[in-house]
C-alpha cells in the first residue's frame, strides 16, 4: 500500500477496460522525472503484471504501457515514503515461503532491536512468530514452512511493536483434496426424461455429487467459476476473478501458481485500511459484553473487619472469592448463571476466616432492555426521477393487452 524509499520494493499492476476485464500488454515501462526508463515488465493473459524497483524520495515516476493498437496509457505513482517498512514474498520454493522484510537506514535508527510479529492466519487458525531488526540490518529473511500453512489462501500479516498492523500479504497453499474425473454419457432417451452415466475414474468409498442442467445455448450462465474456486479463493479477494477456475488447472503447474500469486498481490483484501491505522485508529465504543457483571460496594466498610467477598450459587456450581479494594468495592465480571437462578454473597475476614452477612449495595449489567423497531410509512418514501419512471413504464404495460402464443404442446 506504500513506496518506501532505498529499498527494494514489489509492485503489482493491474490492466482493466470499461467492463472491469483484464487487458494484456506485451510491454511497459517504469520511467523517473528524466524520462528514463528504470524497469520493463509484461502482463500475463489476465493484464497482471510485478516489476521491482529501488525509489528515492523526491523522485517522480510513472509507468507507461503500450497497447496492442498502439496507443499508450501514463500512469503516475504515489509519492514515495522516507520511513517505514517493505515486504516481498517469494512463494515458487517447492517447500518454503520465504518472507523478505526490509527498511531503510533511516528508519532503522528507530525501530532496531524492537519486537515485531508476523502471523499467518487463516479463519481463526494462526500462526505467530516474532523477529528483530539487528543493528546495523536493513533486511530480515523469514522462511516459512509450507507444511505449517492452511490449503488455500493464507494471510501474512506484520504486527510493528505497537501490535498495529503495517503489511499484509496473501499467499497461496497447494490443496491436496483429491479430485476425481468424471465422463458422462447419455445412456437413454425416455421422450419425457434422458438418462445419464456418470463414470469414475476412481473408486470412492462416499462421495456427494452435484448437478446443474441447462440449455446449451443459454445467456443465462456465464459462470468461470469452479467449486475449488468459489471455496479456496473467490471469499479472500476482491474485484471480478476472471476465468477463476483456471488456477485450479491440472496443466501447466508453475505458471499457474506464477499467475496465481500475481492475482493475491493486486486483488488480495486486507481487513484494514493502512492510512487509517496510524491517522485515524479506530475507537472501541462499547465494551464488548460477555455474560453478566456484579459491581457491588461494601456499606460502612471496615478493612479490619472485612478483606474479602464471596459469591456461590447452588445451582450452577459457581464459587468466586473477590478481594475487595480501598474503598470496598468489588467487581465479578463474565458470570454466567441460569435463570431464575439465586446467590450467595457473603464477606470473609482472612486473619480469622470469619464469613458474616455483609450489608452491602449491587447491581447486575447489563439491565435488561426491550427495544422496538419503529414501524415505517412506506407511503411516504421519497422515491427517486428514475423510479417514478420506471413505475409509470409499468402501468402502461399492465394497462395495455398483452398477448403472447403460446407452443402447442
Amino acid at each position: 500500500g506504500h513506496f518506501l524509499a532505498h529499498v527494494n520494493n514489489s509492485v503489482g499492476v493491474k490492466l482493466i477496460d470499461q467492463d472491469g476485464k483484464g487487458v494484456e500488454f506485451l510491454e511497459a515501462e517504469l520511467k523517473n522525472s528524466k524520462n528514463e526508463t528504470v524497469a520493463n515488465f509484461k502482463s500475463n493473459s489476465f493484464g497482471l503484471a510485478k516489476f521491482n524497483f529501488i525509489p528515492t524520495v523526491g523522485e517522480k515516476y510513472k509507468v507507461v504501457v503500450y497497447l496492442a493498437n498502439k496507443n499508450k496509457i501514463t500512469s503516475p505513482l504515489p509519492p514515495i515514503n522516507a520511513k517505514g517498512v517493505s515486504l516481498s514474498v517469494n512463494n515458487l520454493h517447492p517447500t518454503q515461503v520465504i518472507l523478505s522484510i526490509q527498511t531503510n537506514t533511516e528508519t532503522l535508527k528507530e525501530i532496531q532491536q524492537k519486537p515485531y510479529t508476523v502471523l499467518v492466519h487463516q479463519n481463526g487458525n494462526m500462526n505467530a512468530m516474532e523477529f528483530l531488526f539487528p543493528d546495523n540490518n536493513t533486511q530480515v529473511i523469514l522462511p516459512i514452512k509450507k507444511s505449517s500453512l492452511n490449503p488455500g489462501v493464507n494471510t501474512i500479516t506484520i504486527f510493528n511493536e505497537e501490535k498495529q498492523p503495517i503489511l499484509e500479504r496473501l499467499v497461496y497453499k497447494e490443496i491436496t483434496a483429491k479430485r476425481i474425473d468424471a465422463s458422462v454419457s447419455l445412456k437413454k432417451n425416455h421422450i419425457d426424461s434422458l438418462e445419464y452415466e456418470v463414470q469414475l475414474k476412481d473408486n470412492i468409498k462416499k462421495g456427494s455429487l452435484s448437478i446443474s442442467v441447462l440449455p446449451s445455448a443459454t445467456k443465462s450462465y456465464t459462470s468461470t467459476q469452479s467449486i475449488a474456486s468459489a471455496f479456496f479463493l473467490e471469499p479472500y479477494l476482491k474485484g471480478q476473478v476472471e476465468n477463476a477456475s483456471y488456477y485450479f488447472d491440472k496443466e501447466n503447474p508453475r505458471q499457474r501458481f506464477y499467475d496465481l500469486d500475481l492475482l493475491l498481490l493486486t486483488q488480495g483484501w486486507s481487513k484494514y485500511e493502512w492510512n487509517d491505522v496510524f491517522n485515524h485508529p479506530p475507537k472501541s465504543l462499547y465494551k464488548s459484553e460477555v455474560g453478566f457483571s456484579l459491581n457491588g460496594k461494601i456499606n460502612n466498610y471496615n478493612p479490619k473487619k472485612i478483606d474479602q467477598i464471596y459469591v456461590k450459587s447452588n445451582h450452577s456450581g459457581l464459587f468466586e472469592v473477590i478481594e475487595l479494594d480501598n474503598t470496598g468495592k468489588f467487581t465479578l465480571d463474565s458470570l454466567f448463571v441460569i435463570k431464575a437462578d439465586s446467590l450467595y454473597i457473603g464477606s470473609i475476614k482472612k486473619r480469622n476466616n470469619k464469613i458474616k452477612k455483609p450489608q452491602l449495595s449491587i447491581n447486575t449489567l447489563p439491565n435488561s432492555t426491550v427495544e422496538n423497531i419503529s414501524r415505517i410509512n412506506l407511503q411516504n418514501t421519497i422515491i427517486d426521477e428514475e423510479k417514478i419512471q420506471l413505475r409509470s413504464n409499468l402501468e402502461y404495460l399492465i394497462s395495455n393487452d398483452i398477448e403472447e402464443v403460446l407452443d402447442s404442446v
